[in-house]
C-alpha cells in the first residue's frame, strides 16, 4: 500500500507500508513490530563473533522507502515490546533452550488441558 510520497534528491520516492520484508528471500527477514508504541522492523543479524536483533525504523531502497505500520493499521495483533532491549533478551533466552527443554515445557502445559494418562501423553 502506498501511503505517502517523500522528497529525496529531486525525485519522489513512494513510501510503502509492509509487514514483512526479505527482498524476495535474498536478504534477512524484517518483521514489523511495535516497540515502546512506535513502529519498527526487527532483523536478526549474525556474524562471526555474535548475533543480535536490530530494529531499523524503515528500509530505504533506491526506488522506494518501506515503513512498518502503526499499531492501528495491523489487520492482526501486532508484536509489542515494552523497550528496545526486550527482543535481544528474548533472543538470549531462546538460545538457551533445547528441543528437549521445549518438549518438556509443552508437554507439561498440554497435560493441564488433556485428561489422559502420562503413558498416553508420551505416545
Amino acid at each position: 500500500m502506498t501511503s505517502e510520497i517523500v522528497q529525496n534528491k529531486g525525485f519522489k520516492i513512494p513510501e510503502e507500508i509492509v509487514y514483512k520484508y526479505s527482498n524476495k528471500g535474498k536478504g534477512p527477514l524484517n518483521e514489523a513490530v511495535i516497540i515502546e508504541g512506535k513502529p519498527y522492523f526487527l532483523r536478526y543479524v549474525a556474524d562471526e563473533q555474535n548475533d543480535f536483533i536490530t530494529s531499523p525504523p524503515c528500509i530505504e531502497e533506491e526506488t522506494r522507502k518501506l515503513v512498518p505500520p502503526h499499531e492501528e493499521q495491523y489487520p492482526y495483533d501486532a508484536y509489542n515490546f515494552t523497550d528496545v532491549r526486550e527482543p535481544n533478551y528474548l533472543l538470549e533466552r531462546a538460545k538457551k533452550e533445547t528441543i528437549d527443554s521445549l518438549y518438556q515445557k509443552i508437554k507439561n502445559y498440554v497435560s493441564l488441558f488433556n485428561d489422559v494418562y502420562d503413558k498416553t501423553l508420551n505416545l
